[in-house]
């Protein structure tokens, strides 16, 4: 639990930032479509439950969740300007504009951890403290199922990603510098491992990702 809570404090921090540097050049809040991958309706249909559990406050099994978000979507878009609209309107302190935003992203992929942090850095600035604590919710549970209890320094102990995205968003939580990232395959599994510096304590430092969910799987 201390591991997820540093890691939301380290992503938390890294918004305002973001918000500084954001791009004046109009941005339009278009979303990338998410291509779906040819499945059972039936299991479709209850992937859609869980997220509307999800969405109602709900507590689910995100592991499982994560795994068939993989298998329906093939990891969530990293691409689109929708990000650039959000960190423009959080630039001009529309937090509400700034709030529906990351809301519509969460329409289209409401496993976005990108798009949770941007709403309830949004929510929390607007004063709206439920929305905050809503989103705050998901975010745990995500970092929970990507973590597992597990150190992420070793194969046997990777933590489980859907999206290369994730795994940039973990390096920054924990303040790192990517250096170099290798593709290492053991034991039938695949992992992206990131060979990284902390610049805090000036050491050298190495992540495990498993990346089982969407590594050769055509996209």
């Amino acid at each position: 639990m201390r591991l997820v809570s540093g890691l939301i404090v380290g992503l938390s921090l890294l918004v305002a930032p973001a918000v500084a540097l954001a791009d004046d050049k109009p941005a339009t809040s278009d979303l990338p479509s998410l291509v779906l991958k040819p499945v059972d309706p039936a299991f479709k249909a209850a992937y859609d439950a869980d997220v509307a559990k999800l969405r109602a406050g709900e507590t689910v099994d995100m592991a499982s969740l994560r795994a068939r978000h993989a298998k329906i979507f093939g990891g969530y878009a990293d691409g689109g300007d929708w990000k650039g609209a959000v960190l423009q309107a959080f630039q001009a302190q529309e937090w509400g504009k700034g709030l529906e935003l990351a809301r519509k992203r969460l329409d289209t992929d409401y496993l976005d951890l990108d798009a949770h942090f941007m709403a309830r850095y949004a929510a929390s600035k607007a004063n709206d403290e439920k929305s905050a604590k809503a989103h705050d919710g998901v975010i745990k549970q995500s970092l929970n199922a990507i973590t597992g209890g597990r150190t992420g320094r070793s194969a046997d102990q990777a933590w489980a990603v859907i999206s290369v995205r994730e795994e940039y968003l973990m390096l920054q939580a924990l303040g790192l510098e990517l250096r170099n990232q290798s593709l290492v395959h053991k034991d039938g599994h695949s992992y992206d491992v990131m060979a990284a510096w902390n610049p805090a304590i000036g050491t050298a430092d190495e992540l495990w990702f498993n990346i089982d969910a969407f590594f050769g799987k055509g996209f």
